[in-house]
């Protein structure tokens, strides 16, 4: 969740990101810790200005112990009411199919509209459908790049079937991505396009789409025509075009 929030605010974190900030122990290098997480205020790991408190100032305090110490540990319910909001509020993943709240499951999740309620958003977004759809992401607030590539994520149950046979997930990832990106585009698969719309309707966005889609002509076989009804009925589809 901590990992989720941060990507509102700087969506630039891969999505392996939730692979790395906890990583499992699943092999041990020779003399090593085993961990990728530096020890806090590890003498080497401080030298180099890392695993330090700051300020508000993002300065370092004079003396990391009295400040640690400083610190009152959070309460355990406290944690578990944390918990349960944010997997109301999807943001453990972030994961639209995320479950929602799993005492009353038949209750709505707060819409993003809600949880972008602070974040100062465009009147119209511009993109190109093509081969993909390419959405300009200039001067695009952070936290709505970010849930416009989430459109394009989803958890890969393969990690989940081998985290809970106590498997190694050392290689699988949790959640598997299908946007990219391209100079000042977020470039996301077509079939994201009516979600996208979705996405923007409930923020009151508009968009601009420009079609930039190629018309070719071809002769159909037989398994096209037979298959016709199918694809004639999608966008997004290699479609055949009427002389």
């Amino acid at each position: 969740m901590l990992l989720t929030n941060a990507m509102t605010r700087c969506p630039t974190l891969d999505m392996a990101s939730y692979d790395r900030l906890f990583p499992s122990q699943d092999t041990l290098p020779r003399g090593g810790f085993g961990n990728l997480i530096a020890l806090p205020l590890q003498q080497e790991a401080r030298r180099a200005g890392n695993t330090l408190f700051l300020d508000e100032r993002l300065e370092p305090y004079p003396d990391q112990w009295a400040y640690l110490d400083s610190m009152s540990p959070i309460d355990p319910q406290r944690v578990e009411e944390l918990v349960t909001d944010g997997e109301c509020d999807f943001r453990v993943l972030g994961l639209g199919e995320e479950a929602a709240d799993k005492a009353a499951p038949w209750l709505p999740t707060r819409p993003l509209a809600d949880r972008l309620a602070t974040t100062t958003l465009p009147e119209t977004l511009h993109a190109t459908l093509a081969q993909s759809l390419y959405v300009q992401r200039v001067d695009l607030p952070p936290a709505l790049h970010d849930a416009l590539r989430r459109l394009a994520c989803f958890s890969n149950p393969k990690f989940f079937e081998l985290q809970r046979m106590r498997f190694s997930t050392a290689r699988t990832p949790r959640v598997i991505s299908c946007f990219g990106e391209a100079g000042d585009f977020l470039v996301l698969p077509r079939g994201c396009r009516e979600p996208m719309e979705e996405l923007l309707g409930s923020l009151g966005i508009g968009l601009e789409l420009a079609n930039e889609r190629r018309w070719f002509s071809f002769i159909a076989s037989r398994c096209w025509n037979s298959g016709g009804s199918a694809w004639r009925s999608s966008s997004i589809s290699i479609r055949r075009r009427s002389a």
